[in-house]
């Protein structure tokens, strides 16, 4: 990633205004994100999430180096955006518990941190643009993670899965969908010994 889009992420993010971040090297298919940006770290850009143009709708955590534009909202548009926002009461905030600029990133992976504080979902889209796991993590080395999953049921796997931690993309938090699977979903279950 450039220079300029980097300027560009924190531009965004000082000044409040509303873009969609595009990430052309993951496929034709890998989302583009209405957004706000909301922190800007040496491998990891948080961005408030858009949902229906107006609506704030969790959080995505992308890597910085797949931005490759930043379009900002201009005009009506913008001018309509910034007044639903504020009048809907939904102010742009960053997630609790976590900065994806901390010292700790050195140290700690962005998985690693999310582990214990939230129901995550996360991406591969270099393998499947369309597929998001979600759940929670159960361990850790240097380069893989074990992950149980939550279906659409609310019903939790049995075992957990295995995935490299190089091939995340993406880190979902929050959201209407995650938030009622885990305020209505089944409990998680204990770790397996």
């Amino acid at each position: 990633m450039s220079k300029s889009m980097r300027k560009l992420l924190n531009e965004a993010m000082v000044e409040r205004i509303p873009v969609t971040i595009t990430r052309a090297g993951l496929g034709r298919k890998a989302d583009k994100i209405d957004c706000y940006v909301v922190e800007v770290g040496a491998d990891w850009v948080v961005l408030a999430s858009r949902s229906q143009v107006v609506y704030l709708d969790g959080w995505e955590v992308v890597r910085v180096k797949d931005v490759t534009a930043v379009t900002v909202e201009t005009g009506d548009l913008r001018s309509y955006i910034q007044r639903a926002l504020v009048n809907l009461g939904a102010p742009v905030v960053h997630p609790e518990g976590f900065r994806v600029s901390d010292d700790r990133t050195a140290k700690e992976t962005l998985l690693e941190m999310l582990a214990s504080r939230y129901l995550v979902g996360f991406h591969l889209e270099e393998e499947d643009p369309q597929m998001r796991f979600i759940g929670e993590f159960t361990g850790y080395n240097k380069k893989w993670f074990g992950f149980r999953q939550v279906g659409s049921s609310g019903k939790w796997d049995v075992g957990d899965s295995l995935f490299r931690k190089s091939k995340v993309t993406r880190v979902t938090i929050g959201g209407r969908y995650q938030d009622a699977l885990e305020m209505f979903g089944d409990p998680a279950p204990e770790p397996l010994e």
